[in-house]
């Protein structure tokens, strides 16, 4: 009875040894795989969707250092503007400030991960950009 004992105490001890050894690969991870940071999404230039079938193309770019380019192209002209910006993902809100002092507040929808359904602040109509 005394070395059925022994075996079982034996096997448990191989096991967690076992266990022991094995663990470290299914928890470990490689340098780059961090918390993915939920404004990363944003970051990259979109488009307005339907702006071509109006003539035009207007191109939001955000950066990660808190810049928005805004590129309205209409025929061969291209109308640049630049801004500030913050992201607050939490309430899916960017809210983008001017040079000039103006600050525009949008709302918007994360449809997917390349596309977004906007609403600036006192429209009633959502843009929806597809990121290129």
């Amino acid at each position: 009875m005394k070395k059925a004992f022994q075996l079982k105490h034996v096997h448990t001890l191989l096991l967690v040894f076992f266990c022991a050894l094995v663990s470290p690969i299914f928890t470990s991870c490689g340098g780059d795989d961090g918390p993915d940071d939920p404004t990363d999404f944003l970051i990259g230039t979109w488009r307005v969707q339907g702006a071509e079938e109006y003539g035009y193309i207007q191109d939001y770019t955000f950066t990660k250092d808190g810049k928005i380019t805004l590129i309205v192209s209409e025929g061969g002209d291209a109308l640049t503007n630049e801004a500030s910006y913050i992201h607050y993902p939490e309430e899916c809100q960017i809210k983008i400030f001017t040079p000039e002092g103006e600050i525009f507040f949008w709302t918007y929808e994360k449809i997917s991960d390349t596309r977004i359904a906007v609403l600036p602040k006192g429209d009633s109509e959502f843009l929806v950009l597809h990121k290129l």
